[in-house]
C-alpha cells in the first residue's frame, strides 16, 4: 500500500493516532506511564505473593531478561526515531521498519532465551512464555514508543491499558481458580497480556509500506547511530540488570527474586526520579549559569527527602503485613530495604545535577557514567564477599553515591568558569 491515497484513507480511520495539543498530550503520556508502571507492579506484587522464594526469583529472571531486551532494542531504533526531523510519513515508515526489526529480533533473542530454558530446568518454566512472546513484547512497546514520536500518546495508553486490562482478567482468573500458580503460568499470563496488547499496534503500524523492510535492515549496518546508544545501555544503565542476573547464578534463584522485589517497592520512586529527568531538562535549560545553581541543590534535596521517607515507611512495615504482598520473599527483601533505598536517595539528588551536565556539558556526562559503571561491578563483588547479598547491595549504593560525586563536581567545575 501507498502512502497517497490508500495509506492516508488508513491513517485519518486511526482517529487515535492523530496528534494531540502539547498540554494535553503531556498530561496522557504521564497517565500512560503509570498505567504502564502499574501492570509491572501488578504482575511483580501478585507473582512473589503466591510464588515460593526460589519460583519468584525464577519469575524476576524472566522479567529482567525481557527489560534487557526491550531496553537495548529502545536504544538501537528510539534515537533515531525521536530525532528524526522527517514528514509525519516518512515517521510512519520509520516506525513501520522499527516494528519489523523488534519482530526479527524477538525471534532471535527470543530462541537463545529458549536455549537457556532447555539447558536451565529451574528456569525452564519462567522462561519459555518470555521466550515465546517476546517478538510481540518488543512490537508492544515499540508501537507505544511509536505513537509517542507521533505526538498521539492516547494510542500508547490503548495499548498499555489493554496489557493492564487483559492482566488483571488473567490474574483474577487465576487467583479465583483452583489451578496452583507456578513460574510458568505467572510468566504465561503477564507476557501473554502484552503480546496481546500488541495486536493494534500491529495493525496501525504494519500496514505501512514503501519500503519499511530495506529500512529495517538499516540498523544492522555499520555506523548506524542506534549503535552508539546501544552500547551506552549496556555499558552504564543495564549494569544493575546483569549483576542482579550474575548474583541469582552465584547466591540462588531467590536472591535475584530479593532484589526484584526491592526494585518494585520503590517503583514509584524510581518513577519520579525518572520524570526529574524526562520533564526537567527543559526546564533547567531555561535557568542558566548563577541562575540555574540555586535551584539544584532545592530540587535534588527534596527529592532525596521523599526518597528517604519512603524507605523509612517500607522499613517499618509489620512482617505479616509484609509477606501478604510479597509472600516469601519479604524476608529477603526487607533487609535490603536500607541499601535500596539510600541509593534511590542518593540518585534522586545527582539526577538533577546530571541533567544540568548534560545541558551544560554534554560530552562530560558519558566518561562519568561509564567510569562509575566499571567501579559498581568491583564494589558490587567486593560487598557479596564481605556480607553476602546485603553486602553486595551495599556495593552498589556506594557506587552510586561515587558517581552522584563525580557529576555533582564536573557541573561545579564547569559552571565556575562560565
Amino acid at each position: 500500500m501507498s502512502d497517497s491515497g490508500g495509506d492516508g484513507s488508513l491513517w485519518r480511520a486511526h482517529r487515535l493516532l492523530a496528534p494531540l495539543p502539547t498540554r494535553r498530550a503531556a498530561t496522557v503520556s504521564i497517565v500512560d506511564q503509570a498505567t504502564s508502571s502499574v501492570t509491572n507492579f501488578a504482575a511483580a506484587v501478585v507473582s512473589a505473593s503466591v510464588l515460593t522464594a526460589h519460583e519468584f526469583g525464577a519469575f524476576s529472571i524472566a522479567y529482567i531478561l525481557y527489560t534487557l531486551a526491550q531496553s537495548a532494542t529502545q536504544s538501537l531504533i528510539g534515537q533515531e526515531l525521536l530525532l528524526s526531523r522527517a514528514s509525519t510519513v516518512e515517521r510512519r515508515r520509520l516506525i513501520s521498519a522499527a516494528l519489523r526489526f523488534g519482530l526479527a529480533a524477538g525471534v532471535a533473542v527470543g530462541a537463545v532465551i529458549l536455549l537457556v530454558a532447555i539447558l536451565i530446568p529451574d528456569l525452564t518454566g519462567a522462561l519459555v512464555p518470555i521466550a515465546v512472546c517476546l517478538p510481540l513484547l518488543l512490537a508492544q512497546d515499540i508501537g507505544r514508543y511509536g505513537a509517542s514520536v507521533l505526538h498521539a500518546p492516547q494510542f500508547a495508553l490503548l495499548l498499555d491499558g489493554a496489557w493492564l486490562v487483559l492482566l488483571g482478567a488473567l490474574l483474577a482468573a487465576v487467583r479465583l481458580s483452583a489451578v496452583t500458580p507456578t513460574p510458568f503460568i505467572m510468566t504465561a499470563i503477564w507476557s501473554g497480556a502484552g503480546a496481546l496488547a500488541a495486536v493494534p499496534g500491529l495493525v496501525a503500524f504494519l500496514r505501512v509500506d514503501g519500503g519499511t523492510a530495506t529500512l529495517a535492515r538499516r540498523y544492522l549496518a555499520r555506523g548506524f547511530l542506534g549503535h552508539r546508544f546501544l552500547m551506552e545501555f549496556f555499558a552504564v544503565r543495564a549494569t544493575s540488570q546483569l549483576l542482579a542476573l550474575g548474583l541469582g547464578a552465584v547466591a540462588g534463584l531467590a536472591a535475584s527474586g530479593a532484589f526484584r522485589a526491592v526494585t518494585t517497592l520503590l517503583g514509584p520512586l524510581n518513577i519520579l526520579i525518572s520524570s526529574v529527568n524526562t520533564f526537567g531538562l527543559p526546564l533547567l535549560t531555561r535557568a542558566e549559569g548563577q541562575r540555574q545553581r540555586p535551584l539544584l541543590p532545592v530540587l535534588g534535596l527534596s527529592i532525596a527527602v521523599l526518597a528517604i521517607a519512603v524507605t523509612l515507611g517500607l522499613w517499618s512495615i509489620p512482617a505479616d503485613a509484609g509477606r501478604y504482598v510479597l509472600g516469601e520473599t519479604w524476608d529477603a527483601a526487607h533487609s535490603l530495604i536500607p541499601p535500596f533505598g539510600l541509593q534511590a536517595a542518593v540518585l534522586a539528588f545527582g539526577s538533577v545535577y546530571l541533567i544540568a551536565l548534560r545541558a551544560a556539558a554534554p560530552k562530560r556526562t558519558l566518561p562519568l557514567l561509564l567510569l562509575t559503571s566499571a567501579c559498581t561491578v568491583p564494589l558490587f563483588a567486593f560487598g557479596y564477599l564481605a556480607g553476602g547479598v546485603g553486602g553486595a547491595a551495599w556495593g552498589q549504593c556506594v557506587a552510586s553515591a561515587i558517581q552522584v560525586v563525580l557529576v555533582t563536581a564536573s557541573y561545579l567545575r564547569h559552571t565556575r568558569r562560565l
